[in-house]
């Protein structure tokens, strides 16, 4: 009897029982046959272990997933070099236990347009992303096989968080396996932040390779690290926040890490911080700080240029990275750097000349600020008149010109690290003098208060309610002649008569000499 089937013995449907071949046999394939794989072989018929899940392994789908669209046109970037065909892109969430980065979705690039389903935690369960969760991109460069972790990306369209049956398109990938940032510190005192985030992050290893040009350095908090004394009880840097430092010399901070995310959470509190900045730009200050202007009292920078929204100046102009600045609000908020400052108004904005009159003060490292509100004036100064602020003993404590608006003026205080007075102490008297460009002659100012006091204390604000314009003093008075009260020239040796001391300005000095 005949008995059909496929006598092959080496085909995939071979029978034993057949006598008679009835032209069924199929050839053995092998290739992998699990239709999740990325490389599953539709004409495969036998597994042969070569399944490939992608470079991060298997990723089982959950009861909900988002979709984020990749399009072939999209600006993708490994070390700065554009990706290539074969390379890998993944989307990866926090595991709550082990804190190690889980791949939620993937695809291969091949240079057209393609999608990535992105899958959602189950209920109770930590196998995907958490509704709200922010999306970790990074790349695999396969001929390397290299990964990288914290892409920076952004968007033509949607948000870079999960939720269910979402979509998002991506603009951008940039994947570098490093940052690193150079930050100049200058001789004296300055104000620093970074945007980087190092691996290690101990005040100690931060400042390794210059900690020979460090005098010290303090936080918002006062704490301090000081090398001379072994001391450190900052510890750590805190994302978003900024740090005072005083240096020998003129040195530049390298960091390397990832980057800190521009709206990174900054938490501030009521009263003076010191804020970092997390843009790798600059922008203006107006325009950053626009979110949380209501609550904004003044901004400082190292150089006691102020964002003053009450008197609508910005004389600190951008704030820039690298930088930190001093706040003061008036509750504690949260805050987050928005996308850029294109948009938003630059009014206010000042550019301050600097004084050819006067010196400059000394940067010591605490200050106060003066507000002298253009309505506050009894006599409207030139623009290119001069301000200056001193100290009970004569030293020059600040300084700045009239520019035809109101005025911060910065008050310099003493610097306690050095044996030399360099500032106003706490509490001391402030006066001030105004130096008229037109006449180049100096008269004292009367200032009355509206806000604040007329004496110096750290971080103080004071903003006058009236200024008058005083007795008038020529710094270039100059004697011209000495002579006795009969007008007689003398050369002023004389003794037991009244002397008559002659300037170019027109005063006389009566000088009564004695034995």
């Amino acid at each position: 009897a005949f008995t059909y089937g496929c006598t092959d013995e080496n085909a995939i449907n071979y029978d034993e029982n057949a006598n008679t071949n009835d032209g069924s046999c199929e050839a053995i394939v092998y290739g992998c046959i699990d239709i999740s794989a990325f490389n599953y072989n539709p004409n495969a018929n036998i597994d042969n272990g070569t399944c490939y899940y992608g470079p991060w392994g298997d990723i089982g789908s959950t009861d909900c997933n988002m979709t984020v669209l990749i399009p072939g046109d999209a600006v993708i970037t490994i070390e700065g070099e554009p990706i290539s065909n074969g390379d890998w892109i993944g989307v990866f969430y926090t595991n709550e236990e082990s804190g190690e980065l889980v791949c939620g979705g993937s695809a291969v690039w091949t240079g057209e347009t393609t999608s990535i389903a992105v899958w959602g935690s189950e209920s109770e369960l930590d196998n995907g992303f958490q509704f709200g969760e922010e999306l970790i991109w990074g790349l695999f460069d396969n001929e390397n096989e290299v990964f990288i972790s914290n892409a920076q990306v952004s968007y033509s369209f949607g948000e870079n968080t999960y939720q269910c049956n979402a979509l998002s398109g991506l603009d951008s990938v940039d994947a570098v396996s490093t940052f690193v940032q150079a930050i100049p510190l200058n001789e004296g005192w300055g104000i620093w932040s970074t945007y980087i985030d190092p691996e290690n992050t101990d005040m100690s290893s931060v400042f390794s390779e210059i900690v020979d040009d460090l005098v010290i350095a303090k936080d918002e908090n006062g704490n301090v690290y000081w090398p001379m004394f072994g001391l450190n009880s900052i510890g750590s840097l805190t994302k978003g926040k900024g740090y005072q430092t005083k240096m020998y010399n003129d040195v530049t901070l390298s960091l390397e890490g990832n980057l800190v995310p521009f709206d990174f959470d900054i938490e501030l509190e009521n009263g003076w911080g010191i804020m970092g900045y997390l843009h790798p730009e600059c922008f203006n200050t107006a325009d950053m700080m626009a979110p949380i202007v209501s609550n904004i009292v003044i901004v400082k920078d190292e150089n006691g240029n102020v964002y003053w929204p009450m008197f609508g100046l910005n004389s600190i102009g951008d704030l820039c990275p690298g930088k930190g600045y001093q706040i003061k609000t008036d509750q504690s908020i949260m805050f987050n750097y928005p996308e850029n400052g294109g948009s938003l108004s630059r009014y206010g904005d000042v550019y301050i000349e600097r004084p050819v009159h006067f010196d400059e003060p000394v940067n010591t490292g605490n200050n106060m600020i003066i507000g002298l509100p253009l309505t506050s004036w009894q006599t409207t100064p030139s623009i290119g008149d001069e301000i200056a602020a001193y100290g009970e003993d004569g030293t020059l404590i600040g300084s700045t010109t009239f520019q035809g608006d109101h005025i911060a003026l910065t008050i310099w205080g003493d610097d306690l690290t050095t044996n030399k007075k360099e500032g106003i102490s706490e509490g001391e008297t402030i006066s001030f003098k105004l130096w008229n460009s037109q006449t180049g002659i100096e008269q004292v100012l009367e200032v009355r208060w509206s806000q604040g006091v007329g004496f110096y204390t750290t971080d103080g604000i004071s903003v006058a309610g009236q200024i008058i314009l005083g007795s008038e003093l020529t710094t270039e008075k100059q004697l011209v002649k000495i002579t006795d009260v009969l007008g007689r020239e003398v050369n002023g040796d004389e003794k037991d008569v009244m002397l008559l001391y002659i300037y170019d300005d027109g005063s006389i000095e009566r000088v009564y000499t004695k034995e």
